[in-house]
């Protein structure tokens, strides 16, 4: 039995003794929602680049260096770098995941926001932000709301964390067969 979008959680309601927003207000919410989405997305755009850019580009100078005698030292090089780059993927994951809480936290203040008027089921993600407080009934407050959230594999924040593991992963390989290229 489908749960009744009006009985949202506590939690997720406009607090009583807050002013009641207008429609202004309403379309400012939504605004802050989408600006921070497009904040965290284009942070994830940028560390996926730079991730998959570090081993292209040193792949790229290896193949151009002009002698053979320094390919043990392009190689201890290249293979330092391609090591450290797995320390970026795990930086890059823990503000990446700042900005995906600032995202879910507009995204949470506009569905209350827009149910406290009536709105809630204006908007397919609110809607649905709703659905999901109602569904995980282990959650209490927005701050759990906003952890479970980011591990939830229907979620971006969980599948951009996979792909940057990934290319971490795959730099730290590539790393140590350089490094082991290089010393041997």
């Amino acid at each position: 039995m489908k749960k009744d979008l009006q009985d949202i959680p506590s939690w997720l309601s406009w607090p009583a003794e807050a002013k009641q927003p207008d429609l202004n207000f309403l379309n400012e919410s939504r605004k802050d929602m989408f600006e921070a989405l497009s904040l965290f997305h284009s942070h994830v755009k940028y560390v996926i680049y730079i991730m998959a850019s570090i081993p292209t580009a040193l792949l790229i100078i290896m193949r151009l260096w002009p002698s053979a005698q320094s390919d043990q030292t392009m190689n201890l090089i290249a293979g330092i770098i391609l090591v450290f780059v797995p320390v970026v993927g795990f930086v890059s994951i823990v503000v990446i995941l700042r900005y995906y809480e600032v995202y879910v936290s507009a995204l949470v203040f506009a569905t209350r926001a827009h149910n406290a008027l009536g709105y809630s089921q204006a908007h397919p993600w609110m809607e649905r932000t709703i659905k999901q407080a109602q569904d995980w009934s282990s959650v209490d407050n927005s701050h759990s709301f906003l952890r479970k959230r980011a591990k939830s594999l229907k979620d971006s924040f969980a599948l951009y964390t996979i792909i940057i593991s990934l290319l971490s992963l795959a730099s730290l390989i590539a790393g140590i067969v350089l490094l082991w290229l290089g010393v041997g």
